[in-house]
Formats: structure tokens, C-alpha cells, sequence
């Protein structure tokens, strides 16, 4: 039985497939994320027209879905660097082979950064490094997810004093888990670029397809929408987090605090109120994807494992973006590299926007 490839504009799937792409991840608890959900694909597409879609077939009938963005003969994850989960759609006893999808699309390269599933022994031979990935399961632990945390966390046992003293200095607070605002998000979004050019490093938000990619979620009414939360002290806006949601899931995707308040921790504080109030909001985990952050350690109750690397056609380009990786991750260990990232930063204020589709 042979199987056979057709790349399509994301644009061009039916209704058929958008069905049989759901089908697809329900049968397969590797593909939680709402990143690999097809009505992200479609905002996607609204703000990146170059999506596409490889169609896996065998004997007529699609069997699997990979979602890309082309460069040249290069494949990336749709939403580049912003995409917390990359895989093939496919059942999870399916057998698909990565460099035979290459070779059938003409493609020499598809370069991952947060790959989810198992991997075959050839697939691990292309990963350049493994991260663990976190996720908080409110459901999880038998004597209630926020008790739970208060034991395990020094940093969320005395959270509640400072959300008090918060309230003394500042003003009475005021909770807004699901914000419809455009305004209220540009604000966030200022926030977080200041504080990612405060530690030097490139501002995503720059980018115009981006920005209106979040404000397209936020409008969204499809299972996989944007959600604006955000934590008020008097007049101030103090915190916020912008996330990905779909059903009962959250994706911790984007917090920011106003650092004025920084002594008052008030982004812990909007997630331990969004915990509070989980089963009021339909919310049963919160994901925060790959990155292994010590915070992540003290809030995340279930670790899985996602890979980074590339699957190429030719041995030698893999070793090539094998030997780039380790110099780049050699860099970042040496003692001055805060020093040099501010240096940079200055001198190239758009290093990093290729890399996120600038």
C-alpha cells in the first residue's frame, strides 16, 4: 500500500478533512495542545496566507496532516517560534515516515522546536536537544490542585500576604479572566515588549502579523480562542496574561506584570486566583508548554518530554544545523553573555525577527 503526499494552501482544506483532523487528535493524547488544533491553523492562515498543509494518503484516504510555512525548500511550524507543539495529525498507531514525507514533497528540511509524541530510534537521530514540557492538572492531586501547590510552593504559601498588602497600598483589586477588549491587550502587549527589550531580548510584538494574529484569537468564537486575563489594583492595571484556550485547556502563553509592582508578585497572583476560580471558568489544566524554568518545577504537576532539531533529506545539511545549534547553545554558557546580548541587541535591534517570520 502506497502512501502519497499533496501539499495544499491551508486555506483549501474541507470540511471533510477539517473533521478527519479532529478525529485524529481525539484518538491521540500526544496532540492535546491547541496548537495542533485545526481552527488554530485556520486564524493562523488568516494572518500567514503562506500556510500550507501536506496531506498524507494512502489508498485514497488521508491518514495524516502536517501543517508548515515554506521557505525555499525549508519547512517551519506554523506561527514559527510562537507554536509551543509541533507533529504529524495522524492516529497514534500510524507509522509515518518524516524524510519519506520530504522527499515526496520536494522538501529538503522541517525544522522543529517543540516536537510532542514518541519518536522512533531513526526520528531521535534528528533531535539536537530534548526539553521537558509542564502542565498543571487541577484535577490531579486528591486534596485540591491550589492545596496541593501551597504545600509544595514556599512562593504560592505566601502569596495571599502579598496580594493583601497589594490591596492596603494600592487599591481594591479587581479580577477580569476573560477579556474581549483590543485595547486592554494592546496595553498588555506593551508591557510585555518593554520588558522583553528590558532583558534584551527581540520584541515579537514588533512584528505586525503577530500582533494581529492575537487580536484575531481574541475575536475568535472556534473551540481554540484567545483569552485575556487580567488583575486590576484601584485604577491600575497590574498584571495580565494573554492565553491560548481551548475547551477546558489553558495555554500559559503570555504573562507580563507592570514592574512597579514587582514587590507584590502580581502575576502569581492572577494565576493563583485563575486557579481559584477554574471550575467557575471550565478550565481543568493549564499548559506551559516547553521550557524547563525552575517556576515551572514549583506549579506543573505532569512533565512530558518535546524535541528540538530538524529532519532532512541530506545527512550532510542535518549535521551542518546540528554543528550551528551547539555553538549557539555554546554562547549562551559563557560569563559575559548578558553583556553581549545587550551589545547586540543595540547594534542589531531586528536579530531574531527571521527566525519568527519577520
Amino acid at each position: 500500500m502506497s502512501v502519497s503526499y499533496q501539499v495544499i494552501p491551508a486555506q483549501s482544506l474541507t470540511a471533510e478533512q477539517e473533521s478527519r483532523w479532529r478525529l485524529f487528535r481525539v484518538a491521540n493524547p500526544a496532540h492535546y495542545s491547541p496548537f495542533l488544533a485545526v481552527e488554530f491553523l485556520k486564524t493562523i492562515a488568516r494572518s500567514r496566507p503562506n500556510c500550507k498543509v501536506v496531506v498524507i494518503q494512502q489508498d485514497g484516504q488521508d491518514i495524516g496532516y502536517l501543517p508548515f510555512e515554506p521557505q525555499g525548500k525549508s519547512a517551519f511550524p506554523i506561527a514559527r517560534q510562537i507554536n509551543d507543539a509541533q507533529a504529524i495529525i495522524a492516529s497514534p498507531e500510524s507509522n509515518l515516515d518524516w524524510h519519506e514525507l520530504l522527499r515526496g514533497t520536494e522538501l529538503g528540511v522541517y525544522h522543529f522546536h517543540a516536537l510532542v509524541g514518541k519518536l522512533t530510534d531513526q526520528e531521535r537521530s534528528s533531535v539536537f536537544a530534548t526539553s521537558r514540557s509542564f502542565m498543571c492538572d487541577l484535577r490531579k492531586p486528591t486534596e485540591g490542585y491550589l492545596k496541593w501547590l501551597k504545600k509544595s510552593s514556599r512562593t504560592i504559601a505566601k502569596q495571599q500576604q502579598k496580594t493583601n498588602k497589594l490591596t492596603r497600598e494600592i487599591g481594591p483589586l479587581r479580577w477580569d479572566f476573560d477579556n474581549r477588549d483590543h485595547q486592554l491587550l494592546d496595553r498588555i502587549l506593551d508591557l510585555k515588549s518593554a520588558q522583553y527589550r528590558r532583558t534584551n531580548i527581540f520584541d515579537k510584538f514588533s512584528i505586525d502579523w503577530i500582533r494581529q494574529m492575537l487580536h484575531d484569537l481574541l475575536n475568535s468564537e472556534n473551540s481554540v480562542r484567545g483569552q485575556l486575563s487580567l488583575l486590576w489594583a484601584g485604577d491600575r492595571l497590574v498584571s495580565g496574561h494573554y492565553g491560548l484556550r481551548e475547551c477546558k485547556l489553558l495555554h500559559y502563553w503570555f504573562p507580563v506584570y507592570d514592574p512597579q509592582f514587582e514587590i507584590y508578585s502580581p502575576g502569581t497572583a492572577l494565576f493563583v486566583e485563575l486557579v481559584r476560580n477554574s471550575e467557575v471558568l471550565g478550565i481543568d489544566k493549564i499548559d506551559y508548554g516547553y521550557g524547563d524554568l525552575p517556576y515551572k518545577h514549583k506549579l506543573c504537576n505532569v512533565v512530558t518530554d518535546s524535541y528540538r532539531g530538524a529532519f532532512c533529506t541530506s545527512n550532510l545539511q542535518l549535521q551542518r544545523l546540528r554543528l550551528q545549534f551547539i555553538a549557539y547553545t555554546q554562547l549562551k554558557k559563557i560569563p559575559a553573555k548578558e553583556t553581549i546580548k545587550r551589545v547586540c541587541r543595540k547594534v542589531w535591534p531586528s536579530w531574531g525577527a527571521r527566525e519568527h517570520g519577520g
